[in-house]
């Protein structure tokens, strides 16, 4: 039997297919749709998130929530305008570990993590799946070897890299360096993630920096076009929270 929640969104899946609103159109408010299923905000919040992870709608703080499909897509949609909401964005994915190698940091790596030149530096290549297991990115983590024995093992699990080996080396993330980059998909990669080789995708560097500034991750990781949607609240600084307007 389906949770309180699944049933909800399926309810208004089944109405944004019969065009109840159409796409482009926002749903009623948060407020509105409460009353008419009869449940709390945390509820419809999870039916929500769910319709926007099989991608029939889109949400943005302040905007309301737009159906983007009436039919649901392999697409995996990530809001993040804060340091939590970017650890959150692997909550769902499993880590599927591909490779492990180790060499002595260069003098680049050796100022880049702040450790000394010849230290054993760890990457890591591996793949995150949705639940039904299409890759949605190909990563490649840099980190050094101290801080990936600390967080073994790292096989296959479910949620932040970041945070995992944050929480085991008594450290917290407290900054995200990014850039993202469009590019055509390298062949050599095409056939990991699923995807036709050259075709569009989304390349995203992060760097991951802990209390003191100190460099405790490095990754780069690598979306086929239609798998990946990143998505991001922005406002002036010192203006109030705009909230939800529908």
């Amino acid at each position: 039997m389906p949770t309180r929640w699944q049933a909800i969104a399926q309810a208004l899946a089944e109405r944004i297919r019969a065009g109840d609103p159409p796409v482009g159109a926002l749903l009623p408010g948060e407020h509105a749709l409460c009353a008419t299923f009869g449940a709390s905000r945390i509820t419809l919040r999870h039916a929500l998130a769910e319709l926007e992870r099989r991608g029939m709608v889109s949400r943005r703080r302040g905007a309301g929530t737009r159906v983007e499909a009436t039919e649901a897509r392999d697409l995996y949609v990530h809001d993040a305008s804060s340091v939590d909401e970017v650890l959150r964005f692997t909550t769902d994915l499993s880590f599927r570990l591909l490779s492990r190698s180790q060499a002595p940091a260069d003098a680049e790596a050796a100022r880049e993590f702040g450790v000394a030149t010849g230290a054993r530096i760890v990457t890591l290549r591996a793949l995150r799946c949705g639940t039904g297991g299409l890759p949605v990115c190909l990563s490649v983590h840099r980190l050094p070897a101290t801080l990936a024995k600390a967080a073994a093992p790292l096989d296959d699990f479910s949620g932040s890299l970041a945070t995992r080996l944050a929480r085991a080396n008594g450290e917290a993330i407290e900054a995200i360096r990014q850039s993202l980059e469009a590019v055509a998909l390298p062949p050599e990669d095409a056939a990991t993630l699923q995807a036709p080789p050259g075709g569009a995708a989304l390349l995203t560097r992060r760097v991951y920096l802990g209390r003191s500034g100190r460099v405790l991750l490095a990754s780069r990781s690598l979306f086929p076009a239609g798998r990946y949607v990143h998505t991001a609240s922005l406002r002036r600084a010192g203006l109030p929270d705009l909230g939800e307007t529908t």
